[in-house]
């Protein structure tokens, strides 16, 4: 979101506490959570050629991974390491590498290759 204020959204939390053995109390606690934005993923030619031609379940579990990754980067179940001797990151998706950067609100994608061949 680009030059606005973050959405506001109401949860609320119902609290019962026994009083002693007769009797309950029930509170409300609200608290607002912020609606977060998600990154734009961008693709090279290399990695759309890529997930065109893998076998589509594979395919996706890879974009169901990017999409994760895209909904929240500081995730902690995805398998997210940074780049060694140049800039980026690596998100592992079984035996599959997927090499991207993120500037500001956009997460570039750019490369996607098995385990052995990506690095090189």
């Amino acid at each position: 979101m680009v030059g606005g204020t973050p959405k506001q959204h109401k949860m609320c939390l119902f609290v019962s506490i026994a009083l002693d053995d007769t009797s309950t109390k029930s509170y409300s606690l609200f608290y607002r959570k912020t609606e977060q934005t998600m990154l734009k993923i961008t693709y090279t030619k290399q990695a759309s050629k890529t997930l065109r031609t893998m076998q589509p379940k594979t395919a996706k579990r890879i974009l169901t991974a990017i999409e994760k990754l895209a909904d929240n980067p500081a995730r902690t179940d995805l398998d997210v390491k940074a780049l060694q001797g140049r800039d980026g990151y690596r998100l592992r998706v079984g035996d599959w590498r997927v090499i991207y950067s993120q500037d500001g609100l956009v997460l570039a994608i750019e490369k996607i290759a098995p385990r052995g061949k990506v690095y090189k």
